[in-house]
């Protein structure tokens, strides 16, 4: 009884170490998540809808650790900066910017990001700095708005600097003397927490690092290490949007959109110029921010919807429905395309209602401008289309005054109208040609 009684010990003692054994496997949790935003280029509106739909996605996914801004960019427009900053402030995770691969830089508002970034790190051989305000075309600004720009430029670092731990005398240096900092002086000055080769070995490095997040309102400490990384690619309205909205492209949109403008009122009828034009405008006032992206989207969409209408009534030989079908994609595109959130139209749906549209569109002016020329081709062959509808028609005298046989009556389209020859006396049965009209007689010869 007692052998029996140790056996049936020994297999439960089995099974319960079996069993403590397989606890962690089935509550392991798997690897954090980071979700990567890589810009590359400057930072114009396209970016900042970019990196804020990769802060809501992240947001999204309990898994999630943190995000991480790639940077590499010469600088862009403070007020796509502000933005981006914004998305930072309001983020529950902890956004983490590194700056490579080597030669790779941030730049005047890159610096502005780096600074506001709850932690950072660079690739050997990368630098930031020289943030010192200039005007959109690079060239320097003048007189008071100078002041006013620079000063503004270093309360906002100075402000983020303090929030984030870093100097700000250096931040400051930054603005005010467009001070430049090679990695190894950005990690010897604080300014980043880690000198690493890859993005990996930056999380790696940062693993443990203890930040203040203002989404959640207290500190959080990084889980980085071996972190599953997510990279989450521009979508194609913020791909078109970034080219568009660098500051050389944009400057040119707006010059071709108002030449376009200027050609178009100084020769009436044209109508592809005025139709480029003011798409160009348009799309220069979103990349320059002057027009928020989804109502510069919503101007297009609403414009592509005009030109189509305007296709049915005017003749434009295409123009119209060509400028049409552009404005309406790219208004489609960038009213919901840039949050892509969960308004997001897929484009299963979208691209085949802009063919269908569009197809019926271009049949319309097809068939509009074959009816055009067929109303020519028959007008030429009567000889008409002049003033009044009549000039250059043949009709057929039908009755001569006796007394002044200059004057008649002639038959035109089946119409009876009064006539008085240029040429001498009528005779009943000849042929006329109309030169002129004058009220209800026509000048016949």
């Amino acid at each position: 009884m007692k052998s029996w009684l140790g056996l049936f010990g020994w297999v439960w003692l089995a099974v319960a170490c079996d069993a403590l054994a397989s606890v962690p496997a089935k509550t392991q949790t798997r690897a954090s998540t980071i979700y990567v935003a890589t810009i590359r280029g400057s930072i114009n509106p396209g970016a900042a809808a970019y990196f804020d739909n990769v802060v809501d996605r992240a947001a999204t996914d309990s898994q999630a650790s943190g995000v991480m801004l790639v940077l590499d960019t010469p600088g862009g427009l403070l007020a796509s900066t502000r933005k981006m900053i914004q998305s930072i402030s309001r983020s529950r995770l902890p956004v983490l910017l590194y700056v490579g691969p080597s030669g790779a830089s941030a730049t005047s508002a890159g610096a502005i990001l780096l600074v506001a970034s709850h932690a950072a790190g660079m690739s050997p051989g990368s630098n930031v700095g020289a943030a010192h305000p200039v005007g959109s075309g690079g060239e320097d600004i003048k007189g008071a708005m100078k002041e006013k720009s620079v000063n503004d430029t270093v309360a906002l670092v100075k402000s983020l600097a303090e929030e984030r731990g870093r100097p700000a005398s250096v931040a400051e240096a930054m603005v005010r003397e467009s001070r430049s900092l090679t990695a190894h002086e950005a990690l010897d000055q604080k300014i980043i927490q880690s000198l690493s080769e890859t993005p990996a070995q930056f999380l790696d490095a940062v693993d443990g690092l203890k930040v203040r997040v203002e989404g959640t309102g207290g500190e959080v400490i990084l889980k980085t290490r071996g972190a599953h990384l997510i990279e989450i690619p521009m979508t194609l309205g913020q791909k078109l949007l970034h080219f568009l909205a660098d500051p050389n492209v944009a400057t040119l949109l707006m010059s071709l959109g108002g030449l376009l403008i200027y050609v178009e009122v100084a020769n009436p009828g044209i109508t592809i110029a005025g139709v480029l034009g003011a798409i160009c405008l348009i799309t220069g006032f979103m990349s320059f921010q002057l027009l928020p992206i989804r109502t510069g989207g919503l101007l297009l969409f609403a414009l592509g919807l005009l030109m189509f209408i305007l296709e049915a009534v005017v003749t434009s030989h295409g123009a119209l429905a060509v400028g049409g079908i552009l404005s309406l994609v790219l208004g489609i595109v960038w009213i919901m395309d840039p949050a892509a959130g969960a308004l997001r139209i897929e484009p299963q749906v979208w691209i085949p209602t802009i063919l269908v549209l569009s197809s019926c569109v271009l049949l319309i002016s097809f068939a509009a401008s074959r009816t055009q020329k067929l109303v020519e081709k028959v007008l030429k062959k009567m000889k008409g289309g002049g003033l009044a509808g009549l000039k250059g028609y043949e009709g057929t005298v039908e009755w001569v005054d006796p007394v002044h046989p200059e004057r008649g009556r002639i038959l035109i389209r089946g119409e009876g109208w009064t006539a008085v020859s240029l040429a001498g006396a009528l005779i009943v049965g000849q042929k006329v040609e109309v030169e002129r009209v004058e009220g209800f007689t026509v000048w016949v010869k």
